[in-house]
C-alpha cells in the first residue's frame, strides 16, 4: 500500500474559506429578513425614514438569499479543493468589486474584502490549493 501525504491548507484557502462562511451567513439572515419578515409599509408611522415597499423588500431577500447560497457553494468548493474553485473565486470577487464601485461610499468595505480575497488567492500555495495542483 502507498501511504498518501496529506497536504495541510494552506492560510490563505483558510481565510477566504472563513470570508465566505460570514458571508454566506450575513447574506442568508438578510434574505430572510428582507424576504420574510418585512414590517408591512402601512403600520410603520412613527419612523421618519420610509419603510421598502413589499416587492423591493422580496427582491432584495430573494437576490441575499442568492447571494448567501453563492458563497455557501464557494465554501464548499473552497474546502473541498475542486478544479474550479480557483476561477470562481477570481470572478466573485471581481464581481464584487464592480458591485462596490455602485455603491460608493459604503461599497468601499465590500471592494476592500474582494481585493484581499483577490491577493490571498494569488499567493503561491493558495493558488496551488485553489487550483488542485498536486505537483
Amino acid at each position: 500500500m502507498s501511504k498518501q501525504s496529506i497536504e495541510p491548507r494552506p492560510i490563505g484557502a483558510t481565510a477566504i474559506a472563513v470570508i465566505f462562511a460570514i458571508g454566506a451567513t450575513f447574506y442568508l439572515l438578510l434574505g430572510l429578513w428582507l424576504g420574510f419578515f418585512n414590517v408591512p409599509a402601512d403600520t410603520v408611522s412613527t419612523s421618519s425614514l420610509k419603510p421598502l415597499p413589499e416587492w423591493v423588500a422580496l427582491t432584495n431577500g430573494l437576490f441575499s438569499l442568492t447571494l448567501g447560497l453563492l458563497y455557501l457553494i464557494l465554501l464548499r468548493m473552497v474546502l473541498g479543493r475542486t478544479n474550479s474553485a480557483y476561477p470562481m473565486v477570481q470572478a466573485v470577487a471581481a464581481i464584487n468589486i464592480a458591485f462596490g464601485l455602485f455603491r460608493l461610499p459604503a461599497g468601499i468595505i465590500s471592494i476592500a474584502i474582494s481585493v484581499l480575497i483577490l491577493m490571498m488567492s494569488n499567493s503561491t500555495p493558495t493558488k496551488a490549493w485553489l487550483k488542485n495542483d498536486n505537483s
